[in-house]
Protein backbone atom coordinates (compact mmCIF):
# COMPACT_ATOMS: atom_id res chain seq x y z
CA UNK A 1 0.00 0.00 0.00
CA UNK A 2 1.63 3.61 -1.01
CA UNK A 3 2.16 6.03 1.44
CA UNK A 4 0.52 9.43 0.40
CA UNK A 5 2.84 12.08 -0.22
CA UNK A 6 1.46 14.15 2.28
CA UNK A 7 2.48 12.11 5.10
CA UNK A 8 5.77 11.53 3.47
CA UNK A 9 6.12 15.22 3.95
CA UNK A 10 5.00 15.80 7.15
CA UNK A 11 7.41 13.04 8.66
CA UNK A 12 10.19 14.55 6.58
CA UNK A 13 9.56 18.02 7.99
CA UNK A 14 8.88 16.48 11.79
CA UNK A 15 12.47 14.72 11.39
CA UNK A 16 13.84 18.03 10.25
CA UNK A 17 12.25 19.98 13.48
CA UNK A 18 13.86 17.27 15.51
CA UNK A 19 17.43 17.80 13.96
CA UNK A 20 16.95 21.46 14.17
CA UNK A 21 15.79 21.33 18.09
CA UNK A 22 18.86 18.88 18.69
CA UNK A 23 20.90 21.37 17.60
CA UNK A 24 19.88 24.04 19.09
CA UNK A 25 19.49 22.32 22.40
CA UNK A 26 22.86 20.75 22.12
CA UNK A 27 24.54 24.37 21.13
CA UNK A 28 22.66 25.71 24.39
CA UNK A 29 24.32 23.15 26.81
CA UNK A 30 27.81 23.58 25.06
CA UNK A 31 27.45 27.38 25.97
CA UNK A 32 25.92 26.92 29.22
CA UNK A 33 28.74 24.82 30.17
CA UNK A 34 31.61 25.86 28.82
CA UNK A 35 33.13 28.08 31.84
CA UNK A 36 32.09 25.29 34.45
CA UNK A 37 34.04 22.09 32.80
CA UNK A 38 36.35 20.27 35.46
CA UNK A 39 39.80 19.26 33.92
CA UNK A 40 41.37 16.04 34.33
CA UNK A 41 44.70 14.94 35.60
CA UNK A 42 46.54 15.11 31.80
CA UNK A 43 45.41 17.95 29.77
CA UNK A 44 46.66 17.35 26.09
CA UNK A 45 49.46 19.74 25.28
CA UNK A 46 51.20 19.95 21.82
CA UNK A 47 53.13 22.36 20.23
CA UNK A 48 51.77 24.08 16.75
CA UNK A 49 54.82 26.36 15.43
CA UNK A 50 55.14 29.24 17.04
CA UNK A 51 51.98 28.23 19.25
CA UNK A 52 51.49 26.09 22.32
CA UNK A 53 47.91 24.37 22.12
CA UNK A 54 46.56 22.32 25.51
CA UNK A 55 43.04 20.89 26.10
CA UNK A 56 41.27 18.46 28.10
CA UNK A 57 38.49 15.92 26.88
CA UNK A 58 37.99 14.82 30.58
CA UNK A 59 37.06 11.50 28.47
CA UNK A 60 37.64 8.27 29.72
CA UNK A 61 37.33 6.56 25.73
CA UNK A 62 40.54 5.95 24.02
CA UNK A 63 41.84 8.35 21.57
CA UNK A 64 45.09 9.35 19.66
CA UNK A 65 46.73 12.73 19.02
CA UNK A 66 48.78 13.58 16.05
CA UNK A 67 50.12 16.96 14.54
CA UNK A 68 50.25 17.60 11.27
CA UNK A 69 52.43 19.44 8.24
CA UNK A 70 51.72 23.26 8.45
CA UNK A 71 50.04 24.24 5.17
CA UNK A 72 50.14 27.84 3.61
CA UNK A 73 47.60 29.43 2.00
CA UNK A 74 47.05 33.06 0.72
CA UNK A 75 44.48 35.30 2.24
CA UNK A 76 44.47 39.28 1.50
CA UNK A 77 47.32 38.35 -1.64
CA UNK A 78 49.47 37.43 1.60
CA UNK A 79 50.91 33.75 2.57
CA UNK A 80 49.80 32.52 6.13
CA UNK A 81 50.81 29.28 7.60
CA UNK A 82 48.05 27.05 9.69
CA UNK A 83 49.29 24.40 11.83
CA UNK A 84 46.66 21.78 12.91
CA UNK A 85 46.63 18.52 14.96
CA UNK A 86 43.71 15.97 14.90
CA UNK A 87 42.39 13.69 17.54
CA UNK A 88 40.91 10.60 16.95
CA UNK A 89 38.42 8.17 18.61
CA UNK A 90 36.78 4.85 17.77
CA UNK A 91 34.18 6.73 15.59
CA UNK A 92 34.70 10.56 16.31
CA UNK A 93 37.32 12.95 15.35
CA UNK A 94 38.45 16.60 16.68
CA UNK A 95 40.85 18.69 14.02
CA UNK A 96 42.68 22.14 15.66
CA UNK A 97 43.61 24.59 13.56
CA UNK A 98 45.64 27.74 14.20
CA UNK A 99 46.33 30.48 11.28
CA UNK A 100 49.33 32.54 12.12
CA UNK A 101 48.74 35.92 10.70
CA UNK A 102 51.77 37.87 11.94
CA UNK A 103 54.57 35.27 11.77
CA UNK A 104 58.22 36.66 12.01
CA UNK A 105 58.93 35.88 8.51
CA UNK A 106 56.32 39.02 7.74
CA UNK A 107 58.45 41.27 9.77
CA UNK A 108 54.88 41.65 12.49
CA UNK A 109 53.15 43.61 9.89
CA UNK A 110 49.34 43.70 10.78
CA UNK A 111 46.67 42.85 8.37
CA UNK A 112 43.19 43.65 9.55
CA UNK A 113 40.77 40.59 9.94
CA UNK A 114 36.92 41.35 10.75
CA UNK A 115 35.83 41.02 13.65
CA UNK A 116 32.93 39.08 12.34
CA UNK A 117 35.44 36.39 10.98
CA UNK A 118 34.63 34.16 13.72
CA UNK A 119 30.91 33.84 12.66
CA UNK A 120 31.74 33.66 8.72
CA UNK A 121 33.98 30.65 9.28
CA UNK A 122 32.00 28.53 11.18
CA UNK A 123 29.34 29.08 8.73
CA UNK A 124 31.18 28.49 5.47
CA UNK A 125 32.53 25.29 7.47
CA UNK A 126 29.54 24.33 8.15
CA UNK A 127 27.88 24.76 5.09
CA UNK A 128 30.69 23.63 2.81
CA UNK A 129 30.09 19.95 4.63
CA UNK A 130 26.81 19.88 3.72
CA UNK A 131 24.96 20.51 6.78
CA UNK A 132 21.46 20.96 7.40
CA UNK A 133 19.59 22.49 10.16
CA UNK A 134 22.84 24.58 10.84
CA UNK A 135 22.78 27.08 14.29
CA UNK A 136 25.36 29.29 14.98
CA UNK A 137 25.65 31.15 18.20
CA UNK A 138 28.06 33.48 20.06
CA UNK A 139 30.21 32.13 23.03
CA UNK A 140 33.54 33.02 25.24
CA UNK A 141 36.34 30.56 24.25
CA UNK A 142 39.49 30.53 26.00
CA UNK A 143 38.78 33.98 26.82
CA UNK A 144 37.52 36.00 24.18
CA UNK A 145 34.16 36.05 22.09
CA UNK A 146 33.95 33.75 19.41
CA UNK A 147 31.47 32.15 17.34
CA UNK A 148 30.03 28.28 17.80
CA UNK A 149 28.19 26.50 15.78
CA UNK A 150 26.47 22.94 14.67
CA UNK A 151 24.33 21.02 12.02
CA UNK A 152 23.58 17.95 10.93
CA UNK A 153 25.87 16.30 8.23
CA UNK A 154 24.53 14.06 5.04
CA UNK A 155 25.40 11.22 7.54
CA UNK A 156 22.48 12.34 10.48
CA UNK A 157 25.38 12.86 12.33
CA UNK A 158 25.96 16.25 14.47
CA UNK A 159 29.01 17.87 13.62
CA UNK A 160 30.57 21.28 16.16
CA UNK A 161 32.62 24.11 15.09
CA UNK A 162 34.14 26.48 16.48
CA UNK A 163 36.26 29.61 15.89
CA UNK A 164 38.16 32.66 17.89
CA UNK A 165 41.48 34.63 17.86
CA UNK A 166 43.30 33.54 20.77
CA UNK A 167 45.39 36.93 20.30
CA UNK A 168 45.38 40.31 18.63
CA UNK A 169 46.47 43.62 19.34
CA UNK A 170 44.98 46.89 19.59
CA UNK A 171 46.58 49.22 16.43
CA UNK A 172 45.45 52.46 15.53
CA UNK A 173 42.01 52.55 17.18
CA UNK A 174 41.14 49.39 15.54
CA UNK A 175 40.98 45.82 17.46
CA UNK A 176 42.99 43.49 14.81
CA UNK A 177 43.30 39.91 15.10
CA UNK A 178 46.62 38.28 14.89
CA UNK A 179 46.08 34.38 15.28
CA UNK A 180 43.06 32.38 14.49
CA UNK A 181 42.58 28.91 16.08
CA UNK A 182 38.50 26.76 14.70
CA UNK A 183 38.05 23.61 15.56
CA UNK A 184 35.58 21.16 14.42
CA UNK A 185 34.32 18.20 16.36
CA UNK A 186 32.08 14.80 15.74
CA UNK A 187 32.36 14.02 19.55
CA UNK A 188 29.86 13.99 22.22
CA UNK A 189 28.63 16.64 23.36
CA UNK A 190 30.75 16.23 27.06
CA UNK A 191 33.96 15.47 25.29
CA UNK A 192 33.33 18.30 22.75
CA UNK A 193 32.30 21.04 25.58
CA UNK A 194 35.01 20.29 27.27
CA UNK A 195 37.68 20.64 25.14
CA UNK A 196 35.82 23.79 24.29
CA UNK A 197 36.00 25.22 28.37
CA UNK A 198 39.87 24.22 29.00
CA UNK A 199 41.14 24.90 25.28
CA UNK A 200 44.36 27.71 25.19
CA UNK A 201 46.55 28.52 22.38
CA UNK A 202 49.66 30.27 23.30
CA UNK A 203 52.34 31.98 21.26
CA UNK A 204 55.44 31.06 22.44
CA UNK A 205 57.97 33.12 20.69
Amino acid sequence: MAVPQNSLRIRSQSHSMRASRSVIALIIVLSAILLSQPTSAEPVVRDLGPFQVSFDLNTSMPYTVAVDEPVRSIQKGRSYITYGLGVRGDDSSIWIFVTDYVGIEYGKKLVEVPLDNDWKIVNDFLTEQGCSNINITETVIDGTVGALGGGILPSDRVIFCASYAPEGVFAQGRQLVTANCRLFSTFPADETASLLGTIHVERKV
